[in-house]
């Protein structure tokens, strides 16, 4: 048994090759039939190039083929499943005084917006930033949203990043003030343990070391206009 699924497809067709279903998820309830049925062999959902506008394909138990008959979904060609909208250039607009008085002249130059209330988004649907990085500490301090960013943003295909400085590569630190808390200490050269590992399992909200910066990055830092939400 062969499905297919197409972009110039119908999901109101049989799923064959000459009458092609649209969507993966009207393929996947084909499948389920045959499921329920009882499967008397294998089961093929060709899916032929394109993309695919969809929210969330699930699958489960019901659409387990078995080892004699298996259920197998494979591309024929490039597949993309596009989960989000398309914004159309002519969606962004320059920014406001306010926007840009945050901005340096040299970045407000760069810089559009657009709404996406306007096109019918939620805060719940683009989500709220959240803590990463190799160490994960994050689950340590109160309040954390620790959850994955909801909303992302590709242009020309290519995923857009939250603006950062550098660009490229890393900004250096210049000294140690202080040395907040953790499980080891090696301000002074050697490695001290400042708790047990039951203790340190059980610190909530450590203090963050304290560093310093050189001059050139302590003279950016200075002209920020605020410092909320900062990330």
């Amino acid at each position: 048994m062969v499905y297919y699924v197409a972009t110039n497809g119908n999901d109101c067709f049989l799923g064959t090759c000459e009458e092609p279903f649209a969507s993966i998820e009207r393929a996947r309830d084909a499948v389920r039939d045959n499921i329920r049925e009882g499967l008397h062999e294998s089961v093929t959902v060709k899916i032929l190039s394109g993309v695919y506008k969809t929210k969330n394909i699930v699958f489960d138990e019901r659409d387990s083929g078995t080892a004699a008959f298996p259920v197998t979904y494979e591309a024929e060609g490039e597949v993309v499943l596009n989960g989000g909208i398309r914004l159309s250039a002519d969606l962004f607009e320059p920014l406001m005084a306010e926007e840009k008085n945050r901005l340096s002249p040299e970045a407000a130059c760069h810089v559009v917006r657009t709404n996406l209330r306007r096109l019918g988004f939620s805060r719940e649907d683009w989500g709220e930033m959240c803590v990463t990085g190799s160490h994960h500490t994050g689950d340590r301090y109160d309040g954390a949203i620790l959850s994955p960013i909801a909303c992302e943003l590709f242009v020309n295909g290519n995923r857009q990043t939250v603006a950062r400085y550098p660009n490229e590569g890393f900004l250096y630190t210049t000294g140690a003030i202080r040395e907040g808390d953790g499980l080891e200490s090696k301000l002074t050269g050697k490695v001290i343990y400042n708790y047990t590992l039951e203790e340190w399992a059980q610190k909530r909200n450590p203090l963050s070391d304290i560093f310093e910066i050189d001059e050139e990055t302590a003279k950016r830092t200075a002209s920020w206009k605020s410092l909320q939400d900062v990330w």
